[in-house]
């Protein structure tokens, strides 16, 4: 007799497209680190979650937040207001940096907007800056443009041509940095850790080499903190590890 994780595993197959490649385990249900499959088998999640969902599985907080939430007031679009949408842009300026706040569903969303954001600085007032810089080993998400803008040539194959207007450059490299920045350069894009790559961090002196050089050439300096953010890395946010002063490093 089949058992119920084959049999799922079954009806999958008849119905999912496999862009991924999964594990042959379907979960079934989890509680704060721990997760477990269709079989009874016991996993500790090493993520307490994946992507930015990072905050384990069905704590009572949470199921209560959520329930409450749910019997008050749905999705209402764009459209409208609401207040927990407002008071979670106010908690970003007090743990990210001050600014305004734009919500997407995924990282991909938000790298696709902070790019058409640097876009819309370079091109304003008449301006024609359009370009993006990222790096080498990077992951940026997987729609057609972050793939342009991903450093990793699996992650394009299959999809070309490539999106004009992004390059790569090693991370690290200043003077690569430097070379590939022209007169069309809107945006840098990079991760305060490289995570799909390899574990990468950012040299705090390069940190602010960026910085000098996107405040003199008037280029929007984009952290991509999808992986880094949420307090993967003992900050609310990976760039923080980053902090200088005057175009100095200083000990965070």
């Amino acid at each position: 007799q089949m058992s119920k994780t084959a049999e799922i595993l079954d009806r999958a197959n008849n119905v999912l497209i496999g862009n991924y490649g999964r594990y042959p385990i379907v979960m079934d249900h989890g509680q704060g680190s721990r997760v477990w499959d269709t079989d009874g088998r016991e996993y500790l999640d090493l993520f307490a979650g994946f992507g930015g969902a990072v905050l384990g599985h069905c704590h009572p907080a949470l199921v209560e937040a959520v329930a409450k939430q749910s019997h008050q007031l749905w999705h209402v679009g764009n459209t409208f207001h609401t207040e927990p949408q407002i008071e979670l842009a106010e908690r970003l300026n007090k743990t990210a940096f001050a600014g305004k706040a734009f919500f997407c569903h995924s990282g991909l969303e938000s790298n696709e907007a902070a790019v058409k954001l640097a876009r819309l600085r370079g091109q304003a007032n008449g301006g024609k800056k359009w370009k993006i810089v990222s790096f080498n080993k990077s992951f940026h998400g997987r729609s057609l443009a972050m793939i342009a803008a991903t450093g990793n040539p699996a992650v394009k194959a299959g999809f070309g041509p490539a999106v004009p207007g992004f390059t790569q450059v090693d991370l690290g490299d200043m003077e690569g940095v430097v070379g590939a920045v022209d007169d069309e350069t809107a945006g840098i894009v990079v991760e305060p850790i490289q995570g799909e790559g390899g574990i990468y961090p950012v040299d705090p002196h390069f940190a602010v080499e960026l910085r000098k050089l996107c405040d003199a050439r008037q280029i929007t300096l984009i952290y991509d903190e999808v992986w880094t953010g949420c307090g993967r890395t003992g900050k609310w946010f990976g760039h923080q590890h980053l902090v200088h002063d005057g175009g100095k490093v200083v000990e965070p």
